[in-house]
């Protein structure tokens, strides 16, 4: 699971880095436009984030529990074996969640 963000509000961007943890990359698009900020969070980072967010979220609220149940199933301990079925699953997961990004 990842989450990205992306605004103009470096300090903020830095603040929330300096809590959640992820990276954040400088974005320019074109010439004459201020530059944006993408910060990134990924996997148990991304999941801690959602569910703080979560109570604040409402148009992306189900994005946001449909990545909370995804990177619930990989939290598991140990080397664990994929079985078909368990890919499958995940590929419907990143289907829906793909197909909701805009």
């Amino acid at each position: 699971l990842q989450v990205t963000i992306e605004m103009r509000d470096h300090p903020l961007m830095k603040w929330m880095r300096s809590i959640y943890g992820g990276s954040i990359c400088k974005v320019t698009r074109k010439k004459n436009i201020n530059p944006t900020y993408s910060w990134r969070v990924c996997s148990i980072q991304a999941l801690e984030l959602l569910l703080a967010l979560l109570p604040y979220l409402r148009l992306k609220r189900r994005h946001a529990r449909l990545g909370i149940e995804f990177q619930k199933r990989l939290c598991v301990q140990g080397p664990v074996k994929i079985t078909k079925k368990e890919f499958a699953i995940r590929e419907r997961y990143k289907t829906r969640i793909s197909n909701w990004n805009y």
